[in-house]
């Protein structure tokens, strides 16, 4: 028994190689060692967008995540790719990175490790029209000493308003890239990105009726389209792509102050973060402590909720911190 199913085995393994060989037959193999036929291969570096492209293309690529989850991003380089999974995205049609300055590293080394490929790359930070530079809060201040270097802040996708535009341009890319599913990608996005346009209605709807006008970060701030779109004044211990997690005494004082001075209801921390400065902030001012979730940092629990239904979870959260009132017309 064990010869027949040994030679059943070599002869399926002859045939399928054969086949290879065939002019006009191609074999597909994707990671998990099964055929995928002739679907192409996108990637993207993040979770914002590899959402986004499950939503428009749906069955007709193959679509994958670079950093796995629970990834801290920004620490992200080649060096983290074996050689099999360079290999693959040696195949890739389209690559969509964020842009920015802390993702020019890992753009230019896959450009380099890709070369000679037919892949494609696409930039979320050239799909926004209006960008903004980082903001330097006066919390940021006290720990730097003031010192500020002016850069574009790529976190592009943190609000609703930004993520519908970047929708629409990822599926414009999408159909220059495969022009023979265009019209199936044209619908999907006007579908897809009509969803982000209401949820951009909610979030208007809803904050115009907050009592408070400032979110405190004992944390990263990568939320300056979010507070920007919405008017919302914030303050936090660190840029969103500071590589400092443990905020000085000077910084917790500041925001401890402002906090109380304000009485806000509640200290906020990112995802992937430790939430312990928050909690100690919160325990001070008598508020809560709670994660605004930017999107960036996605664990596999999380990116069940899918895109949407994270931005959906920060309006939640956004009504505790502003103290939204619910009964207000």
């Amino acid at each position: 028994m064990n010869t027949i199913i040994k030679r059943t085995a070599a002869l399926a393994a002859a045939l399928f190689f054969l086949l290879a060989l065939l002019p006009g037959c191609s074999v597909t193999v994707t990671d998990g060692g099964q055929t995928d036929g002739e679907k192409p291969l996108v990637v993207s570096t993040i979770f914002p967008q590899y959402d986004v492209v499950n939503n428009i293309a749906k069955e007709t690529v193959r679509n994958e995540l670079l950093i796995p989850y629970g990834t801290e991003t920004h620490d992200f380089g080649v060096k983290d790719l074996t050689a099999s999974r360079l290999e693959t995205l040696h195949g890739a049609s389209l690559i969509i990175a964020v842009g920015g300055e802390s993702d020019e590293l890992l753009i230019k080394e896959l450009k380099t490790a890709l070369a000679g490929s037919d892949v494609r790359f696409l930039l979320l930070t050239d799909l926004i029209k209006d960008l903004l530079n980082e903001e330097q809060t006066e919390g940021m201040e006290a720990e730097t000493d003031g010192e500020d270097e002016e850069e574009i802040d790529e976190h592009v996708w943190t609000s609703p308003r930004r993520a519908a535009e970047l929708a629409r341009g990822i599926g414009r890319a999408l159909c220059e890239r495969f022009p023979a599913s265009r019209a199936e990608y044209e619908k999907n996005t006007e579908e897809y990105a009509g969803k982000l346009d209401e949820l951009d209605v909610r979030y208007q709807e809803t904050l115009k009726n907050r009592t408070y006008n400032t979110l405190i970060f004992a944390d990263r701030f990568p939320f300056r389209y979010l507070c920007h779109d919405y008017g919302i004044e914030a303050d936090a211990a660190f840029a969103g792509c500071s590589s400092s997690v443990d905020p000085s005494l000077a910084t917790l004082d500041h925001l401890y102050r402002k906090a109380k001075d304000l009485k806000l209801p509640a200290i906020l921390c990112m995802e992937g973060s430790d939430p312990k400065y928050a909690k100690q902030l919160a325990s001070k001012t008598g508020g809560q402590a709670l994660m605004l979730h930017s999107c960036h940092i996605v664990s596999e629990e999380d990116a069940k909720k899918g895109y949407l239904g994270l931005l959906a979870y920060d309006l939640d959260v956004l009504k505790i911190a502003l103290g939204v009132r619910e009964d207000a017309n």
